[in-house]
């Protein structure tokens, strides 16, 4: 398929490497910046950037999303890693095996969910809805988490801030303090040397 192709050409051109590549173990491959892959790679060989539609597609293909990809990144929703058992480094024999899901267990959906498939995209897998609800609830997520930092930052600066008030009045009035000193002392100078 048109698809399989793409990808394999997609992972393996060196010129990719920084954002899709092959996990160490050849195995499965990793999308290292979503946001970055969506706008730079994507465009690139389909007609479209939408990072949804890319993962429907592999879906439809029998790639299943390794869930502990992110662990220890930054932004959880930004490394992505895919593994298809015929999807492996170095075995473009495999591609051939690689096929579209079939439609035979869409019976099943129908009869197991209320809406058939009205929620479901064209593979009858019932996973893509699915999908897209749990990639809405990582963006909410991360959006969440921002917010937080966000909030937690403001909170820092505010702090900060009133601080530096603070710091600032007590400077003012060590700075009155002394120039009243200073008058004091140039007062007395002056009644004992005026005359």
């Amino acid at each position: 398929p048109a698809f399989v192709l793409k990808l394999w050409t997609m992972v393996n051109d060196p010129n990719n490497h920084d954002l899709i590549n092959w996990y160490h173990d050849g195995n499965s491959f990793l999308v290292t910046n979503r946001e970055l892959f969506v706008q730079k790679i994507l465009p690139k060989y389909f007609k479209h950037s939408n990072f949804a539609s890319f993962v429907r597609q592999l879906n439809m293909y029998g790639w299943h999303k390794v869930q502990d990809a992110s662990s220890g990144s930054l932004h959880s929703d930004e490394k992505w890693q895919f593994i298809n058992p015929n999807f492996q480094k170095g075995r473009p024999d495999l591609l051939d095996k690689i096929v579209r899901n079939k439609p035979n267990d869409e019976h099943n959906n129908s009869t197991q969910g209320s809406g058939g498939g009205n929620n479901q995209s064209n593979d009858g897998n019932g996973t893509n809805g699915q999908f897209d609800v749990s990639l809405l609830i990582n963006e909410l997520n991360t959006l969440k988490a921002n917010q937080m930092k966000i909030t937690q930052e403001l909170s820092r600066v505010r702090s900060d801030n009133e601080s530096l008030w603070q710091e600032l009045f007590q400077t003012r009035e060590k700075n009155l303090v002394q120039n009243e000193k200073i008058e004091k002392i140039l007062h007395f100078l002056a009644s004992v040397y005026g005359n």
